[in-house]
């Protein structure tokens, strides 16, 4: 049913469309449903393909994303060398810093209880002297026990 009112004129032209396509698809080879190749186009590509099907997907697909991995490996070798350098650099740092607070805490110890700069140079002298001595002895048990 149709709703619109036509003139004759555009009836004669839809007719005059319909039959040509009817026409063109009368001397087309046949097409396949999904593809819409001809069938022995899609079956040409099926044998072609047939052999190296599995290599080439993956050929594709690994050409197609070449860049996007070889940024990915990049990315991934420099994360490894940044934790690489933060677990060197805290192995260093961190005993470093340990003796580090230790001299500030035996600095104010010093400095809360009275003592004048001359004083504080004197007693940390005395205290990296302590501490060169108790290396030396635990150098020598070390050296002795081997």
């Amino acid at each position: 049913m149709n709703l619109f009112i036509e003139n004759p004129q555009p009836r004669e032209h839809v007719a005059v469309a319909r039959q040509r396509e009817a026409d063109e698809s009368q001397h087309q080879p046949k097409t396949s449903q999904a593809g819409g190749m001809p069938a022995w186009h899609e079956e040409a590509v099926r044998v072609a393909c047939a052999g190296n099907a599995q290599a080439s997907a993956s050929g594709i697909a690994r050409d197609a994303y070449r860049a996007e991995e070889a940024y990915a490996q990049k990315r991934a070798h420099r994360r490894r060398r940044g934790h690489v350098v933060r677990m060197i650099a805290t192995a260093i740092l961190f005993p470093v810093l340990l003796v580090a607070v230790f001299f500030a805490a035996y600095a104010l110890t010093c400095i809360a209880n009275g003592a004048s700069p001359q004083q504080l140079v004197y007693l940390m002298g005395q205290l990296v002297e302590h501490i060169a001595a108790f290396a030396a002895q635990a150098a020598e048990l070390v050296g002795g026990v081997m």
